[in-house]
C-alpha cells in the first residue's frame, strides 16, 4: 500500500480546511500542494462569525478533501493575470465584487512591492500578498466569500490589538471582515497592518517590483453568489 499524505486543518484564510488524508503524493502545483499554506477544505462559512470556530484563518480556500490535480486546472495561458481575476471577481454579486476590488486596490497601494498570489478556490476566491510565490511566506490574504470580504492576518497570531479587532483562535492566522474598503485606512487597522510587516518573517523587498500570479483554479466550485 502507497504512503499516505496528511494535509493540515481548515484554514478559511484560504478558503477552507481540514485533515485531508491521500494514498498518492501530492504533485507540484496541484491543488493538495498548496493546500497546507493556503485553504480549508470543507464546511463553508454560514457568517462571518463563524470564522472564530476555525482552527486557522487566513491564506487560500482549497477544493475537496481529496484534493489532486483533477480537481484544479491550470491557470489560463491565454488571458493575461489581470484578466484572469477580473473574471474571477465577476462572479460575485455586485456589491460584493466592488467591494473586494476596492479592497484589492487598498492594500496595493499599502504594499506596492509585494507579490499577489491568486487561488480561485472551492469556497472562496483568495489573493495572497507577500515577498515570494511561497504561500508559506505570504503576510496578508483577502478572500472573497459570497456576501463578506475578509483581510487576513496569515502571521497575525502575536499581533498587539489594542482595539480588539482581530478574530480567530488558531496557532498563527488572524483576520478582520471588512466591511468597506475604507477600513483599511483606520487608524487601528493600518496599525495592525504595519505590525503584521513588522513581524513577517521574511520582509518584502522595498526594490521589488509588484507582480500578479495565478496560481490555481478549481474546477469544482461553490457558488459565488448567496443562494437564495
Amino acid at each position: 500500500m502507497g504512503k499516505r499524505f496528511v494535509s493540515e486543518r481548515y484554514r478559511p484564510e484560504l478558503g477552507e480546511k481540514r485533515m485531508v488524508s491521500s494514498s498518492t503524493a501530492p504533485l507540484a502545483g496541484s491543488c493538495l500542494t498548496a493546500t497546507a499554506a493556503i485553504g480549508r477544505v470543507g464546511r463553508v462559512h454560514q457568517s462571518p462569525a463563524d470564522l472564530d470556530t476555525a482552527p486557522g484563518i487566513g491564506f487560500f480556500p482549497l477544493a475537496h478533501a481529496e484534493a489532486t490535480q483533477e480537481h484544479c486546472r491550470v491557470p489560463s495561458t491565454q488571458s493575461s493575470p489581470k484578466d484572469q481575476l477580473e473574471h474571477f471577481l465577476d462572479k460575485y454579486e455586485a456589491v460584493i465584487a466592488a467591494r473586494a476590488r476596492a479592497c484589492i486596490a487598498g492594500l496595493r497601494r499599502r504594499l506596492p512591492t509585494a507579490t499577489e498570489v491568486v487561488y480561485d478556490n472551492y469556497n472562496a476566491l483568495v489573493i495572497g500578498f507577500g515577498p515570494s510565490e511561497r504561500a508559506s511566506e505570504a503576510i496578508f490574504s483577502i478572500a472573497v466569500y459570497p456576501r463578506w470580504v475578509t483581510l487576513f492576518f496569515l502571521q497575525g497570531a502575536n499581533l498587539p490589538d489594542p482595539e480588539g479587532l482581530l478574530r480567530g483562535h488558531g496557532a498563527k492566522v488572524r483576520h478582520i471582515v471588512l466591511n468597506d474598503a475604507k477600513e483599511l485606512k483606520t487608524p487601528p487597522v493600518e496599525a495592525l497592518i504595519s505590525a503584521g510587516l513588522a513581524a513577517a518573517k521574511k520582509a518584502l523587498d522595498p526594490k521589488a517590483k509588484r507582480s500578479l500570479v495565478i496560481k490555481s483554479v478549481s474546477l469544482k466550485q461553490r457558488p459565488r453568489r448567496p443562494t437564495r
